[in-house]
C-alpha cells in the first residue's frame, strides 16, 4: 500500500505542472499514429486495444534503435538480452519466454510487415529506416495467432516511394561506437517503385575482461533491406521485401559471478539424493545425504549455509557448492578478486555468428467492397553461440548452442466494411523445420562434455474471422474466434564423452531421459511427436459518447502451443520432456481520450489474467526445463502525451502489476511467486522542449524510466531479485530550416546506474550466480542528411 501511495504522489507531480503550463498562442499539434492492430489502417484512439505505438521520426528523436531500448517508453514491457541478440525476451505483462533454447516459441510475438518471426534468436536486430513500432498488450490470438498470448511488436518499415527520397546518418561513441545508416527510394517507372535501407553497428563492448582479453560483448551487425512496390493499377499492389543481417562477434556474454552462499538445487530431497548417488557411486565416491539433502529451510529452492565446516564439505562433494565472497574462492579454489559488476574474469571471451535472412511477398486486392490480403513470407538463421560460462578464470563450465532453422509462412485474409459492419476471416499456415546443437563442456575438474544434438519441426493452421457491428451511434459490438491445429516432431540423441577416465561413454547420465526396459537401456535418443487443437477467440463492447472519449470493456482468450524441453542436459524424464499448451484468459476495461483540444491523451486500462498450465521452469545447470502450472496477473497501465503549449511535448506512462505463479513447483510447497520480469511498478516519462534558432530550430529531451525490484528468474531466492534502478537519457539536437541536415548529442543511462539485466544459477556446480549487467553511461553524436 505505501508503494502504491507513493506511486500515486509521483504521478501526480508529474501530470499536474502538464495542465498548469500556459497555451501558447498556436498549440503544438500531436502527431497522428496509424496502427494495424485490428489487421487494417485505424487512428490509435479508435482501437479498443491497449498499445504503446511510435512513429520512426519518435523513436529516431527517443533513441530507440534496438529492442533492448525499447522497453524504456513502452508500460509493462521488459526486454532482456544476453548483451548480444543471440537470445532476446519480451515479456509483457508476466507474459514471457523462460528457456532459452533456441527452438522454443515467446508467447510475446513479433511481426516484421506482417510476418511473423517465430525465433527468440532472430528478432534482436538493430532498428533502421523504421515507419512505425506497435505494441499489442494482452491477448491477439484471434487476428495474429496461437503464440500471441501476451501481446505482440509489430515493426513496420517504411515502404518505397515514387519520389525519390533518402537519408544518410552517422553515429560515434563511447566503447568504440560506430554506426551508419542509409536508405534511399525512388521510382524505377511509373508503376515500379524501389526501396534500398542498410546498417552496420559496431561497438566494443562494455564489460571490462581483467584478464587481459577484449572488452565484452562486442557487437558487429551488418543489415540490408530491399523492397519492391508494383502498383499498375488502383485495385492491386505487390510489395517484396528481402533483407539480409549477419552478426560475427569474436566475444560472447560477460558473465560476472555473484555471492550465492552454499545453495543446492530446485529438486526435492528424493529427487536430490537418486540423481547425486547414482553419479557418485559410479564414481566411486561415498554418498553423505547430510551434506547433499540439507533441510528444506524456506522451501525456496536454494538453501542458505553459513558453517565454514559445511562450505569445506559441500565443495568436496559433485553436486553440492561453495560459497563466493569478492576476495574468495569458488568451489576449485579459483579467486575472484573484483566486485565490480562491469568486469568479467573469463578464461575465454567466446564467439557469436549470426545470418538471418528473410524474403515478404504481400498482395492486395481491391474488389469492390472486397479487400483481398495474401501474405507469404519465408525466412531462415544459422547461429552459433559459445561462452564461458562460469564467470571465473579457470575454464570449468563452457556452454554452446547452434541453429540451422527455416520457416515459411502464408496468410491469407478477406476483409468486408459495410455502411455499420466490418468483417475480417481468413487461414493462416506454419511450418518450421530445425536442427538444433546444444552442450556443456567441462575441460577442466570432471573434464567431461554433455551435447544434445536435436532437431524439432512445427507445421500449424489455423481459420480465423472477426466481426464488428455498430449497434447504435455510440456502442460497438465486436467479437471473433481462431481455431488451430498443431503438430510438432522432435528427435533427441543426448552425447557424453568422458575423457577423465580414458572412456568416451558416460550415457549413464541419460538413464532418466531414456527410461528402462526392464534392466536394459533403451537405445540412446528417441523421436517424440504431439498434436494438440485450441482456440482463441475475443468478446468487446466500445463506448464512444463523443469523438474525444472511447470506452472499452473485453474478454480474451489466448493460448501458447505447447512442446518440449531440449537445451544441453537431457536429464528428465520422457514425460518431463513434454509440456502442455497454456491457456489465458483476459479480462479487460480501460479508456482512451483526448482532451484540451486536441493537446493531450490519456489512456488508461485495468486487467485480470487467469492462466491455465501456465508454462514455467525449474533451472538444472545450464538447461532449463519447462512445465505447466497455473498463475494470474492483476495490472493496471497510464499513459499520457501532451503538447500543453508550443514547443512543449511530455510523454508519462505508469505499469502497475501483480504478478504470480500460483503453484512452481508442482507440489503446492510454494505459492504466490513473483513472476519473472515482472516488476510491480514501472515509471517511464520524457519531456522535450523545441525552440528556434539559427533560421532552424533546437530541441532538448530528457527521458527516465524507473524499474521496481523483479525476479530475474524463476528461482524464488533473494540472489536472484533485481533492484529497482533508475534509468535517464538525455540528447540535444539541430535541425537545418529546410528539415534536411541534424546534428545530435547524446547520452545514454546519464545517471551511471549499475543494473543488472537477468541472472542464472550455477550454485550446484561452483558455489556461484552469474550475472548480466545492464549498459553504463554512454555518451556520442550523430549526423543525419536527408534529400
Amino acid at each position: 500500500m505505501i508503494k502504491r501511495l507513493a506511486s500515486l504522489n509521483i504521478i501526480s507531480a508529474i501530470l499536474l505542472p502538464i495542465f498548469l503550463l500556459p497555451i501558447g498562442i498556436q498549440a503544438a499539434v500531436m502527431e497522428e499514429i496509424v496502427v494495424t492492430a485490428q489487421k487494417r489502417e485505424q487512428n490509435i484512439q479508435d482501437v479498443g486495444i491497449s498499445i504503446t505505438a511510435y512513429s520512426g521520426d519518435q523513436l529516431d528523436e527517443l533513441g530507440i534503435n534496438n529492442p533492448d531500448d525499447l522497453d524504456n517508453m513502452v508500460p509493462g514491457l521488459m526486454v532482456t538480452t544476453f548483451g548480444i541478440p543471440t537470445t532476446t525476451v519480451f515479456t509483457l505483462r508476466g507474459s514471457t519466454q523462460l528457456d532459452f533454447a533456441d527452438h522454443q516459441e515467446p508467447p510475446v510475438a513479433v511481426y516484421v510487415d506482417g510476418a511473423y518471426n517465430s525465433y527468440i534468436g532472430g528478432v534482436g536486430q538493430s532498428f533502421y529506416d523504421i515507419d512505425r513500432i506497435e505494441v499489442l498488450k494482452g491477448p491477439q490470438g484471434t487476428l495474429f495467432g496461437r503464440n500471441a498470448t501476451g501481446g505482440l511488436t509489430h515493426l513496420l518499415t517504411n515502404q518505397p516511394t515514387q519520389e525519390k527520397e533518402g537519408y544518410v546518418q552517422a553515429t560515434v561513441g563511447e566503447f568504440g561506437t560506430q554506426k551508419l545508416e542509409v536508405a534511399m527510394s525512388g521510382g524505377l517507372s511509373d508503376t515500379l517503385s524501389v526501396r534500398l535501407s542498410g546498417l552496420y553497428d559496431k561497438n566494443d563492448g562494455f564489460i571490462e575482461s581483467l584478464n587481459g582479453g577484449p572488452d565484452l560483448p562486442e557487437v558487429d551487425s551488418k543489415n540490408l533491406r530491399l523492397q519492391f512496390l508494383y502498383e499498375p493499377n488502383n485495385d492491386f499492389t505487390m510489395h517484396v521485401a528481402a533483407r539480409w543481417n549477419k552478426d560475427d562477434s569474436g566475444t560472447a556474454t560477460g558473465y560476472h559471478p555473484t555471492s550465492v552462499a552454499l545453495s543446492f538445487p530446485a529438486l526435492s530431497g528424493a529427487e536430490l539424493f537418486t540423481i547425486t548417488n547414482g553419479i557418485t557411486g559410479l564414481l566411486g565416491l561415498p554418498n553423505d545425504p547430510s551434506i547433499v539433502i540439507p533441510a528444506v529451510g524456506e522451501g525456496d529452492g536454494l538453501v542458505r549455509h553459513v558453517s565454514g565446516q559445511v562450505f569445506a564439505d559441500g565443495c568436496a562433494h559433485p553436486l553440492s557448492v561453495g560459497a563466493y565472497v569478492p576476495g574468495g574462492v569458488d568451489c576449485f579454489g579459483t579467486a575472484l578478486a573484483d566486485a565490480d559488476p562491469l568486469t568479467a574474469q573469463l578464461s575465454m571471451p567466446g564467439e557469436y555468428t549470426r545470418d538471418y535472412n528473410s524474403i515478404t511477398l504481400t498482395l492486395e486486392w481491391q474488389r469492390g467492397k472486397f479487400e483481398i490480403i495474401n501474405i507469404v513470407d519465408y525466412a531462415e538463421i544459422e547461429k552459433y553461440y559459445y561462452e564461458d560460462t562460469d564467470g571465473t578464470p579457470l575454464r570449468s563450465l563452457e556452454f554452446y548452442q547452434d541453429v540451422d532453422s527455416s520457416q515459411f509462412s502464408e496468410e491469407f485474409r478477406v476483409h468486408w466494411e459495410g455502411e455499420d459492419s466490418r468483417f475480417v476471416g481468413g487461414f493462416y499456415y506454419l511450418r518450421i523445420d530445425g536442427d538444433y546443437g546444444s552442450g556443456i563442456f567441462l575441460p577442466e575438474g570432471l573434464g567431461f562434455s554433455i551435447q544434445n544434438e536435436y532437431s524439432n519441426e512445427t507445421e500449424s493452421w489455423a481459420v480465423f474471422a472477426q466481426g464488428e457491428w455498430d449497434i447504435s451511434d455510440e456502442m460497438t459490438f465486436i467479437a471473433g474466434a481462431r481455431w488451430t491445429e498443431d503438430e510438432k516432431d522432435a528427435t533427441f540423441s543426448p552425447q557424453c564423452e568422458w575423457a577423465i577416465f580414458g572412456d568416451p561413454d558416460c550415457s549413464f547420465l541419460f538413464l532418466p531421459f531414456l527410461g528402462f526396459a526392464g534392466n536394459s537401456v533403451q537405445e540412446l535418443g528417441y523421436d517424440l511427436d504431439r498434436s494438440e487443437s485450441d482456440w482463441s477467440g475475443i468478446l468487446e463492447l466500445d463506448y464512444r459518447p463523443n469523438e474525444d472519449w472511447l470506452w472499452f470493456g473485453k474478454v480474451t482468450r489466448g493460448n501458447k502451443a505447447g512442446g518440449f524441453n531440449g537445451g544441453a542436459i537431457a536429464i528428465y524424464t520422457p514425460d518431463q520432456a513434454e509440456f502442455d499448451g497454456e491457456v489465458l484468459t483476459s479480462y479487460e476495461i480501460g479508456f482512451k481520450s483526448t482532451l484540451a483540444d486536441g493537446r493531450v491523451r490519456l489512456n488508461a486500462s485495468v486487467f485480470y489474467y487467469d492462466y491455465q498450465d501456465f508454462q514455467t521452469y525449474t533451472q538444472f545447470g545450464p538447461s532449463l526445463i519447462v512445465f505447466n502450472t497455473d498463475a494470474e496477473v492483476n495490472g493496471t497501465e497510464i499513459e499520457l502525451i501532451a503538447n500543453p503549449s508550443e514547443g512543449w511535448e511530455f510523454i508519462l506512462g505508469v505499469s502497475h502489476l501483480d504478478a504470480e505463479v500460483n503453484d512452481l513447483f508442482g507440489d503446492g510447497s510454494r505459492t504466490g511467486v513473483p513472476m519473472t520480469n515482472s516488476p510491480e511498478l514501472t515509471i517511464n516519462g520524457m519531456a522535450r522542449y523545441e525552440w528556434p534558432m539559427l533560421d532552424g530550430t533546437m530541441s532538448f529531451m530528457v527521458d527516465f524510466n524507473w524499474v521496481d525490484e523483479r525476479a530475474l528468474n524463476a528461482i524464488p531466492h533473494p540472489a536472484y531479485s533485481g533492484d529497482d534502478y533508475l534509468l535517464t537519457n538525455a540528447s540535444l539536437r539541430f535541425t537545418s530550416g529546410d528539415d534536411r541536415w541534424q546534428a545530435d548529442v547524446w547520452v545514454k543511462n546519464l545517471n551511471d546506474e549499475d543494473w543488472i539485466t537477468t541472472a542464472f544459477d550455477l550454485s550446484t556446480f561452483n558455489g556461484l550466480g552469474i550475472e548480466i549487467p545492464g549498459h553504463p553511461r554512454w555518451m556520442g553524436a550523430s549526423l543525419t542528411y536527408r534529400w
